[in-house]
């Protein structure tokens, strides 16, 4: 008995050793921590398990290598995907290209993206009739004019801010599920995965943090800055020319491209800055152990690169 004890208090000693170090958080052994999360505390709720993270060397290779893979990905999608879209309203309308004598093919080109925008949702339109059947005529009426009202708002925006918004409704996607995330009981995982911390073996949530805001001040203001500066950045990308003198259809491509790896760079500045600090021989436990905790997550890096193509390729603009 004696034996296990001391067993038990030199293991124990041993952990909090190394979580000083860094090198991984202890925790409390299972039955303990099973009791402490059935006891009540003074007001009658349960004790809620603390969230805890195991602690690694941040990575430099293997985060260098996602985000060069990411990129480079992201880029021969687009490219392939503009190709694709603009190969098919090119035969589709072949018609239309032919009065680029007189109305000019860029303008041609963003009627083309209007009236395919435009069948996208009439066939939206058409599947939501379908999906209210069942509803009454009340729900189905709501749901319809609702629907007509995003429909015709997106339509009566210009195509460089139409290229803008799935990226704001993405922002807004998962800052709601931040706000959702205690009602649901998903804020560890919330955390685990959109929240990029490099003393963490996740190089996903250099990515995926790039969407992710915690706080409505910084989902916000990145939001506005990614309407008014996103917006100008597209116009700001060249069109290619494809068929001859004719050149790309739509942008939006080319942007999302840039979007992903400018976000990608940004968070693989901050990782490298804590990766670099990290293996400094002069580190103390306790700088090590405030490392650890260290993390980002947010759109800046992302649109301040927008901020910096519009300012090389439209330096007479002025911000009012």
């Amino acid at each position: 008995m004696w034996r296990v004890l001391i067993q038990n208090c030199h293991h124990r000693a041993w952990s909090y050793v190394d979580a000083i170090r860094g090198f991984h958080v202890s925790t409390w052994p299972s039955r303990l921590s099973r009791l402490s999360r059935a006891r009540p505390n003074m007001n009658g709720a349960p004790h809620r398990r603390p969230m805890v993270f195991r602690i690694h060397t941040p990575s430099i290779g293997l985060a260098i290598g996602f985000v060069l893979t990411t990129s480079a990905l992201a880029f021969t999608s687009c490219a392939a995907w503009s190709t694709h879209s603009n190969e098919r309203l090119f035969h589709g309308s072949h018609s239309l290209y032919s009065l680029s004598s007189l109305l000019g093919v860029r303008r041609n080109s963003e009627l083309l993206v209007q009236d395919e925008h435009a069948e996208r949702w009439a066939g939206g339109y058409h599947r939501l009739v379908q999906y209210l059947q069942a509803f009454p005529q009340t729900v189905r009426q709501v749901g319809l004019d609702v629907y007509e009202g995003i429909a015709d708002a997106y339509m009566a925006l210009p195509t460089y801010q139409q290229a803008a918004v799935p990226l704001v409704a993405l922002n807004t996607a998962v800052f709601v599920a931040w706000l959702l995330s205690p009602a649901l009981g998903t804020s560890a995982w919330m955390q685990r995965y959109f929240v990029h911390r490099p003393s963490s073996v996740r190089v996903i949530t250099l990515l995926t943090s790039v969407s992710s805001h915690q706080w409505f001040p910084h989902f916000l203001f990145n939001n506005i800055a990614l309407w008014s500066v996103g917006s100008s950045a597209i116009q700001a990308l060249p069109r290619n020319e494809t068929h001859g003198n004719i050149p790309e259809a739509d942008t939006f491509p080319q942007f999302l491209a840039f979007y992903i790896s400018a976000g990608l760079f940004a968070s693989l500045a901050s990782h490298l800055a804590v990766a670099f600090r990290w293996r400094l021989p002069s580190l103390t436990p306790a700088e090590r152990a405030g490392l650890s905790r260290r993390s980002s997550l947010g759109a800046s890096g992302a649109i301040y690169a927008a901020f910096a193509l519009c300012a090389c390729t439209m330096p007479q603009v002025q911000l009012r």
